[in-house]
């Protein structure tokens, strides 16, 4: 398991993984954010491969992507590695099902609406990055 990241300096880069099934939100979030350091992957699978003993100071998580949903990715960190399921920032266009509606209501992890703005999304990372 990895060890824990220490509370982050502001203005530090930060390492952050960008999960998004939609090309042109990785090529968005990753403009925004380029002074940090970023891993960008395009399914629930390779975002649970990504964090294999390593953690990231925050994970922007797509919320509906197909096979594995971004809360099937949360809900395996929260049972196999809680600190990092502490740092995700879901990302989500609103197409809610009942049971995402009730995940997302239940969840307490801030969730950015698509389209969001990039003050909205360097916000949200800089808070999660020091929670």
């Amino acid at each position: 398991m990895a060890e824990p990241l220490p509370r982050n300096t502001p203005g530090a880069p930060l390492r952050v993984l960008v999960v998004d099934d939609e090309r042109s939100i990785l090529e968005i979030v990753g403009a925004a954010l380029g002074s940090h350091e970023l891993t960008c992957v395009q399914s629930g699978t390779e975002a649970l491969r990504a964090a294999e003993g390593q953690r990231f100071d925050v994970v922007l998580l797509d919320l509906m992507m197909p096979g594995l949903t971004g809360a099937d990715v949360f809900q395996a960190w929260v049972e196999g590695d809680p600190l990092q399921a502490q740092r995700v920032v879901f990302m989500t266009g609103g197409a809610y099902t009942p049971a995402v509606r009730a995940f997302a209501d239940d969840c307490h992890r801030p969730i950015l609406s698509k389209p969001f703005s990039l003050t909205a999304l360097r916000d949200a990372v800089r808070a999660a990055a020091m929670a």
